[in-house]
């Protein structure tokens, strides 16, 4: 049983679940970013800023898909609700952005 919690409750233990879900997936995308600033910074390689496009905008959609997921799980307290939509519309804007550049790098 969950500390805190009611003995089975089945919702509270699926929220727990997906927050722990969630968390792990917010690292892997965070490393894709990360991974894709170092590819854009790295001096001597010419399809750097290519590969940093790919690898922002795979970490901005997963971002956002988590998001999404939170948004919809935890809906009690407003005030989460509101940082959730705001994170959301950072990865919005970060995944527009990284298909713009990502664009450019294809055109030439």
């Amino acid at each position: 049983m969950l500390v805190g919690h009611r003995a089975g409750s089945k919702n509270e233990l699926c929220r727990w679940a997906i927050a722990g879900c969630t968390r792990s997936t917010r690292v892997t995308h965070a490393a894709w970013i990360v991974l894709g600033t170092v590819c854009y910074y790295f001096p001597d390689w010419a399809e750097g800023a290519l590969a940093a496009g790919v690898l922002y905008t795979l970490g901005s959609c997963g971002f956002l898909c988590v998001d999404v997921l939170e948004f919809f799980t935890f809906d009690e307290d407003p005030w989460l609700r509101v940082n959730i939509s705001m994170s959301a519309t950072g990865c919005v804007l970060v995944f527009q952005v990284s298909r713009s550049a990502l664009a450019l790098c294809v055109r030439g």
